[in-house]
């Protein structure tokens, strides 16, 4: 499925069922991805192990599908990429203070970069 018909999807399903609608949806979804999150590390590596990682997979992309019509419910794909970008930066400042990660090297800066 391309790009284009995806967004053609979630503009039909904003359009269909409403805002208020999907976002009460997106609620369900988050709600049954941490109940599958919690099956699937907490519940040992028992014989349903296969099928709480299918489920948790599932439920996943349930989620990026609703966060998804969020965000273009509300017009924000720019400022959502622009967080996104920022919290990796956080991610790896904090993975470099702590000596997880080297500090990346611009050579044509010839200097650290964050």
């Amino acid at each position: 499925m391309t790009e284009e018909e995806k967004i053609e999807i979630m503009k039909v399903a904003l359009k269909s069922w409403g805002s208020s609608a999907q976002a009460v949806k997106c609620f369900e979804e988050m709600g049954e991805l941490i109940q599958a999150i919690s099956k699937y590390y907490f519940s040992g590596k028992s014989s349903n192990h296969a099928k709480h990682r299918d489920n948790l997979i599932e439920e996943m992309a349930d989620v990026c599908i609703m966060i998804d019509q969020l965000i273009m419910d509300i017009g924000a794909e720019e400022e959502f990429k622009d967080y996104v970008t920022k919290k990796f930066n956080k991610v790896r400042n904090k993975l470099i203070d702590r000596g997880f990660m080297e500090r990346p090297y611009d050579p044509e800066l010839d200097r650290e970069i964050l």
